[in-house]
């Protein structure tokens, strides 16, 4: 898994077309139900009268809504909401303009301007430091860990996501720390160190199936059945992973992870030599 914006579950990316395909089909009607929230916030902003707080948290879910689907408007939704917050003093108005920067260096980041997503990402933990706000210090580490992660330069990724560690771990949201372990496994996968690698997709796996987090689960265990498979030591415990994988993602409906899940299991048969119905 590597980072989907900030907190989602992803699997790696494979090139298989069918895949892409399917995934596309899910993607589109998930689209639509997004954009009829966002529409209707808009309207919210429009027709409503919002005190301080409550224009900056709309103008952060707006900028963060659109970095899907409409990458000038999270912009522009963004920029607006910092010029909102010009004169913002209270702890909870500094918080979402932190936010705010952090959305734009996620968009920036996105588009692969890396110096602009950097600089935003820096004024987002300075104002996280300047009200003692570790929550919103993590998010910022995070975001320069996956920047660095998908620029391939995996040694900053680590250092990044290793400060957001005990941050998240204080906060009590398993969920969000199995999400950064894995990102942690990841980079230790790309960096060859498979036992590292294996010994954090563990604690992945504990904290999933504790909290019954199925989704995360699902994503793991592909993780799993890759090192198992790569380390050559026990194809079919490589394939139980990759069934498992596959059951749990046909179970909860995400079309994307199954067809990941799917083609771990193919390259497990190819290897066993077997033909296998799932």
């Amino acid at each position: 898994m590597i980072y989907n914006m900030m907190f989602r579950w992803r699997t790696h990316l494979h090139p298989l077309f069918l895949c892409f395909a399917i995934a596309c089909f899910a993607l589109i009607s998930g689209l639509r139900a997004q954009s009829s929230n966002l529409d209707s916030l808009e309207l919210v902003m429009q027709t409503k009268k919002l005190n301080t707080t409550e224009q900056l948290e709309l103008y952060y879910r707006l900028s963060w809504g659109y970095m899907d689907v409409h990458t000038e408007k999270a912009f522009s939704f963004a920029r607006l909401g910092i010029k909102f917050a010009e004169n913002a003093k209270s702890e909870k108005d500094l918080e979402w303009l932190a936010q705010l920067y952090c959305n734009l260096g996620v968009g920036y980041d996105m588009i692969s301007k890396y110096d602009s997503a950097l600089y935003y990402f820096d004024k987002s933990i300075s104002i996280a430091l300047s009200i003692k706000n570790e929550r919103q210090e993590a998010r910022g580490y995070i975001c320069i860990g996956n920047l660095y992660l998908g620029m391939g330069d995996y040694q900053n990724a680590l250092e990044y996501f290793m400060r957001a560690l005990p941050m998240l771990e204080k906060q009590g949201d398993p969920q969000r720390v199995g999400i950064l372990l894995h990102n942690i496994g990841t980079v230790y996968q790309y960096l060859s160190n498979m036992e590292q690698a294996m010994k954090y997709f563990l604690r992945v796996e504990k904290i999933t199936r504790e909290t019954g987090d199925w989704d995360g689960l699902g994503s793991v265990l592909v993780s799993l059945s890759e090192i198992t498979l790569n380390e050559g030591k026990d194809i079919d415990k490589a394939l139980d992973y990759a069934r498992l994988a596959v059951d749990i993602k046909r179970e909860i409906n995400d079309k994307y992870g199954e067809c990941i899940a799917l083609l771990q299991a193919a390259r497990c048969c190819y290897l066993l030599n077997v033909n296998l119905m799932l």
